[in-house]
């Protein structure tokens, strides 16, 4: 849920601020027009947002959900460059050093982007990442990103990098992967993950992002999740571990699950209250983000990463 936005959102928000700040008056001042007569070599056209531009919606909404957007701007002989940004979002900050070309798109871009307790669903609603799940919680941490282009369908082809992030005390829930979760094992509170913290490593790869691993753990449940995803086409598939609290198998309304947990308890010599135990069967998922559907996983293959 969260490993998308991760990487998407490094290279939405760089090519957003690219884009929007494009016209405003670079750090230094430029040179006269005359210049590019002389000095712009034969056939160089500036790059610019059109109203058939695919991005242009996105980017008035991007621009609209920030605070106190700040930009540096340098010229790179003809080429307007950006080379760091700074900006208010979800109750956090944003900091980023960068080398995004607006005059050259089709060369390499590249932006080391500094979360600081944003809040994750501004975050994930700046980066145009769409989940099937209530997430209240805070991230902070740093992307690392390399791309080309400045249209989202290229960047979404391009993208290389990694992100480490961590997370602040909170919850998830409306949640399929969670009610899938509370439903197998007749726990009704697990289809609500309050949780104490939470970390999150992801790479990504042309496009490909692996996340290896996402992990929570709060007072009923801990989780470990590893997985894959495609930008391009939103197909992932993920593989969690869970770790439930000994005594919560009380909870459940499944004499099996409130019988089978009393066995595997004894089995593992978990005999206090306050210990986890492993549950010995991993959930996996396919299909998309927001549609999550469960599959089989009884030999732990599927949902791993590709």
């Amino acid at each position: 849920m969260l490993r998308k936005g991760a990487c998407v959102a490094a290279g939405a928000l760089a090519f957003g601020w690219v884009a929007f700040a494009h016209g405003q008056t670079p750090a230094v001042t430029p040179p006269p027009a005359s210049y590019y007569d002389t000095a712009r070599p034969s056939g160089l056209a500036r790059f610019k947002a059109t109203p058939k531009d695919e991005t242009l919606t996105r980017l008035l909404t991007l621009r609209s959900r920030l605070r106190n957007l700040k930009m540096t701007w340098i010229w790179e002989g003809t080429d307007e460059v950006m080379t760091d940004f700074t900006a208010e979002l979800g109750g956090g900050t944003i900091r980023a050093e960068s080398h995004i070309n607006w005059t050259s798109p089709d060369r390499e871009h590249w932006a080391r982007i500094r979360l600081d307790n944003v809040g994750v669903r501004e975050f994930l609603q700046v980066a145009n990442v769409q989940v099937g799940a209530r997430i209240d919680t805070a991230v902070s941490g740093q992307m690392n990103m390399r791309w080309r282009g400045l249209k989202l369908h290229t960047l979404r082809q391009t993208l290389d990098g990694e992100a480490d992030f961590t997370l602040r005390a909170g919850s998830i829930s409306h949640n399929r992967i969670l009610d899938a979760f509370a439903g197998f094992s007749g726990i009704a509170a697990l289809d609500r993950f309050d949780f104490d913290t939470g970390a999150v490593k992801a790479t990504c790869e042309k496009g490909h992002v692996l996340l290896n691993p996402l992990e929570l753990s709060g007072p009923l449940m801990r989780v470990r999740a590893r997985g894959f995803s495609n930008l391009e086409t939103d197909a992932m598939k993920l593989r969690f571990e869970l770790w439930v609290l000994a005594d919560a198998a009380k909870e459940s309304v499944k004499p099996e699950v409130r019988g089978g947990v009393g066995w595997l308890r004894e089995m593992a010599g978990k005999t206090d209250a306050d210990e986890f135990f492993q549950v010995p069967l991993p959930f996996s998922f396919e299909g998309t983000l927001s549609k999550p559907v469960a599959v089989t996983d009884f030999g732990g293959q599927r949902g791993a990463s590709e």
